[in-house]
């Protein structure tokens, strides 16, 4: 009976964890809600909130480069070992940071309002 009810739970746990998605979309946010405005400084918002390719919330990262020089690489190599396919930012400082982008992988957008919209309105073009 405990093996039984062990098999079960373990299912259920199983299911719970594999419902989320994978990591599709980071903004680049001001704030560490999903309301949070967008950043015009991409490498250096204090936050990124994630979604899957659902537009589903997933986690609030801290951007730990934030003061750092040469923050947008290491923001963005940090996203992309986290599975991101989609880097959403108010602004991009510049072509370079788009080529950076491009050359890992990570597909710009530029999105003014909250998180939360981008994710509705980036993931529905898809």
């Amino acid at each position: 009976m405990k093996k039984i009810l062990l098999v079960f739970v373990s299912l259920i746990f199983a299911s719970v964890v594999s419902a989320a998605g994978s990591p599709y979309l980071a903004a680049a946010v001001n704030g560490n809600k999903t309301s949070s405005a967008m950043s015009a400084t991409p490498g250096k918002a204090p936050f990124f909130i994630i979604y899957d390719e659902k537009g589903v919330y997933l986690e609030t990262v801290a951007n730990p480069y934030k003061d750092e020089e040469g923050a947008g690489p290491m923001a963005i190599n940090m996203l992309k070992e986290k599975g991101i396919k989609v880097f959403a930012a108010e602004n991009f400082p510049g072509e370079r940071f788009k080529g950076f982008l491009k050359s890992k992988g990570v597909s710009p957008a530029v999105f003014k309002g909250t998180a939360d919209n981008a994710a509705k309105s980036l993931i529905k073009k898809k």
